[in-house]
């Protein structure tokens, strides 16, 4: 904790370090008034402090105090993964900070966190941070050798700086949790939480790297880290395009004089004014790198007594973080950017559109599905596309895409970076379009007085050739992969040419054959000539004549024959034919009739044979019936035989209870002289009584083995009297079915007999034929007086059945 409280000290920051919920209330106060914020560390837990961490929380959140969580080892314990989550839910969040396995934690996912140390590389947390800052509305800062910084809307940002020997020290990430708090409490109106954030994380790295420079070990580097914390210059480091610029005055008495400047950008030895500010304030931009700023600075009220004040500062460059992205994105090629469109400076409605930034051109869009035409696109060429930033707003510009006015555009960014990215942007792919390499390298290496001649020295302090080297390398590497994707695509075409040669000769080749076989083909008839080709066809045809008019005259002698009625030989009138058919017809009626029979035989052989089986099945329930009842009554017989014997040993158990007890009494009242006839007596009734009680066991034993037989008895009748009724349902189940063979035998019978009555009255038949039907007669006589037996026995039947059921 003291660590923490140094290194905010040394940096400028007021800290005060409260825990106890009495007095959050009013501290939290304080700081609202301040315009400070609140880092809440749950690096020390037990339940009061943690009341403390949601009570500060709750109480952030109300009084709109931004504030910053450092889940400390969350992930080491359920108690800590907990806690941190649960100050999570309650809303209000601004910051998160954590090292990857801390941050995976409290997502919910794998982190192996190992103490409060990490064993996960910063970047394979990158994923659970999206999700956190998506559903807390906050920032995700990730600590590591490369920290990262992602926004609630999934960008994320990234910074270098730092030194491995941090790891070595306890509490160095609680300290950038509270760097971070106290630049949220700092920071303009115009920065964002996430840009705060990221500028604390390169103080943080900078101060870091300088530290250990002159450090042995961890502790040395602990005081040295406070000492550059405290030394901390940015005049050292170079100005960036980040600043703001103020001009100001004072008299001799010490009152503040109003000021009117001019602001002119200075490159070289060539000098431009800054058109559309007088104010004492200016806010560099994008349009400052690598130029000089030079205010000229006069009071609004005396201007020509006191004169006019210059000064000049510069020059400025890019700051880290618009610098690193600005070259991810150029390294990629191609970029987006989410901007807000007026149409004019009242416009009440604004339009949210997309820029996209290429190699080759530069493109407005709507964002989402429904583009089409408002797409307005503009390659580069020499005059625009163009970025003009406002000299006064941080987040304005404009943007020219051709001298149509229809195509020049006012847009507001999201931030001050993202406006001076997309202005860098668009500049460096236009200076590629129209500027060669070799043009920048004659300027920058001749000499001016001799044009052509080359340096013999280089101005460091004016020209960083580093950077020009890795930026040369980069633009190199970059050239070098399009050449060899260029190589690529020549030589996959050079592939496909070869295969569509290859192809097109071997059609080639099998056109030629197919049309030598045709020559082929043709070579004999072109011989004669195209008399004799049509001398061949002529015969052909005459050949097909003869042939057809030969089928003609056969068709019509069949047709002759057909109308006249008689066969082949001649001998056949129709009458005989009429004559044959009608016996035909009868003899495959007869034949039906004799089938159909031949199946009522059947049926009644089957019939009979189920008469029989259940007759069987009858006598044999019966006798089950009869025998079960026999048992019943020779186990009431053994339990009532049972019963009285059991209650004759009671009897004589009780007797001979009574007489033990009153000699046992006459034994106490005579106890000092007993006879012998006494003794004896008593000798006599005791074996009696142990004669009694052996009786009695035996006759217990007996009970219950004829209780467990009768219960045998019982189920084994029960099981039978199942399967007797079983068998009833079975036998009224045939009983339906033959109902409904009857009826189907009935049914047949009258179809029989009706048929039978309609060949009788038919035409004549043969002798042979009326001796048929005569047998039939009287073969379906009999076959009625069977079926009438049958249903005789179908009714004796079903009485027996309903008497078996009233048995049953």
């Amino acid at each position: 904790m003291d660590f923490m409280a140094n290194g905010l000290l040394a940096l400028g920051a007021s800290p005060a370090m409260v825990h106890a919920v009495e007095e959050l209330e009013q501290a939290i106060s304080v700081v609202a008034d301040l315009h400070g914020a609140v880092s809440i560390n749950i690096g020390t837990l037990d339940p009061k402090w943690i009341e403390s961490f949601k009570f500060a929380a709750r109480t952030c959140k109300a009084k709109g105090v931004p504030w910053v969580l450092d889940p400390v080892a969350a992930g080491f314990t359920s108690l800590r993964t907990t806690t941190a989550t649960e100050l999570l839910d309650i809303g209000g969040c601004s910051v998160l900070r954590g090292n990857a396995s801390e941050i995976m934690a409290v997502a919910g996912t794998t982190g192996d966190a190992k103490g409060v140390d990490s064993t996960k590389g910063s970047d394979a947390a990158l994923k659970a941070a999206k999700g956190l800052a998506a559903k807390y509305k906050c920032v995700v800062c990730i600590s590591g050798a490369l920290d990262f910084v992602v926004t609630p809307s999934g960008q994320v940002s990234s910074c270098a700086h730092g030194v491995e020997m941090l790891t070595k020290i306890t509490a160095a990430g609680c300290l950038v949790s509270s760097i971070i708090a106290a630049f949220l409490a700092a920071k303009p109106r115009d920065f964002s939480d996430a840009e705060a954030a990221l500028y604390a994380f390169i103080y943080f790295g900078i101060c870091s790297e300088a530290a250990s420079q002159n450090s042995q070990g961890p502790g040395s580097l602990r005081l040295n880290l406070i000492d550059q914390l405290y030394n901390f210059d940015l005049e050292q480091l170079g100005l960036c395009q980040t600043g703001v610029l103020v001009a100001s005055a004072r008299s001799a008495d010490g009152r503040t004089l109003p000021l009117v400047c001019r602001w002119l950008r200075r490159i070289g030895s060539h000098t431009v004014e800054i058109p559309g500010i007088s104010s004492s304030m200016y806010h560099a931009s994008a349009d400052d790198v690598g130029m000089q700023i030079i205010c000229l600075a006069e009071v609004e009220q005396h201007r020509s007594a006191m004169g006019i004040a210059q000064s000049c500062i510069g020059p400025f460059e890019l700051d880290p973080i618009t610098r690193m992205s600005l070259e991810n994105i150029v390294s990629s090629g191609a970029s987006r950017f989410p901007v807000r469109h007026f149409r004019d400076q009242n416009d009440p409605h604004p339009r949210d559109l997309q820029i996209h930034v290429t190699q080759d051109h530069v493109k407005v869009v709507h964002p989402g599905a429904e583009r089409g035409s408002n797409e307005v696109l503009a390659p580069y060429s020499a005059d625009f596309p163009k970025v003009i930033i406002h000299p006064t707003d941080t987040c304005k510009f404009r943007l020219e895409l051709s001298e149509e006015q229809d195509k020049v555009f006012h847009f507001v960014a999201l931030s001050r970076t993202s406006r001076d990215l997309i202005a860098l942007l668009i500049r460096t792919f236009h200076a590629r379009q129209y500027v060669a390499t070799s043009f920048v390298l004659s300027r920058l290496y001749q000499d001016p007085a001799r044009p052509g001649a080359p340096l013999t020295t280089t101005l460091v302090q004016d020209f960083d050739l580093q950077r020009l080297a890795d930026r040369l390398g980069k633009e190199l590497d970059r050239t070098v992969g399009q050449l060899e994707a260029v190589e690529r695509v020549v030589r996959t075409s050079n592939n496909e040419k070869r295969e569509l040669q290859a192809q097109l000769s071997e059609t080639i080749g099998s056109y030629t054959e197919a049309i030598e076989q045709l020559h082929q083909q043709l070579a004999p008839a072109a011989k004669g000539g195209v008399a004799a080709a049509l001398q061949l066809q002529i015969h052909d045809g005459r050949a097909l004549h003869s042939k057809l008019q030969l089928e003609l005259q056969e068709l019509r002698q069949r047709l002759d024959e057909e109308q006249r009625g008689t066969g082949p030989d001649g001998t056949d009138g129709p009458a005989a034919q009429m004559r044959a058919r009608t016996i035909e017809a009868y003899r495959a009626e007869i034949a039906k009739l004799r089938a159909q029979i031949s199946a009522l035989a059947g049926s009644e052989k089957q019939h009979s044979e189920r008469d029989s089986t259940r007759a069987e099945e009858l006598r044999r329930l019966r006798g089950d019936v009869d025998s079960l009842s026999r048992e019943k009554e020779g186990l009431e017989r053994m339990v009532a035989e049972g019963a009285k014997s059991k209650d004759d040993l009671i009897e004589n158990f009780l007797y001979a209870k009574g007489c033990l007890d009153k000699l046992q009494l006459a034994c106490i009242e005579k106890s000092p002289a007993c006879s012998p006839e006494h003794e004896r007596q008593v000798a006599q009734l005791r074996e009696t009584y142990n004669q009694v009680v052996d009786e009695r066991n035996r006759l217990m034993i007996r009970v219950e083995a004829l209780d467990k037989d009768r219960e045998k008895q019982k189920q084994f009748r029960e099981s039978t009297l199942e399967k007797a009724t079983q068998a009833n349902a079975r036998l009224l189940e045939e009983r339906d079915k033959l109902e409904k063979e009857k009826a189907r035998v009935s049914t047949l019978y009258q179809q029989t007999m009706a048929m039978l009555a309609h060949s009788a009255a038919s035409a004549d038949y043969e002798a042979e034929d009326e001796a048929v039907l005569q047998a039939l007669r009287e073969e379906v006589a009999k076959k009625r007086e069977l079926v009438q037996k049958k249903e005789q026995e179908g009714e004796s039947l079903r009485q027996r059945l309903k008497k078996l059921a009233m048995a049953g």
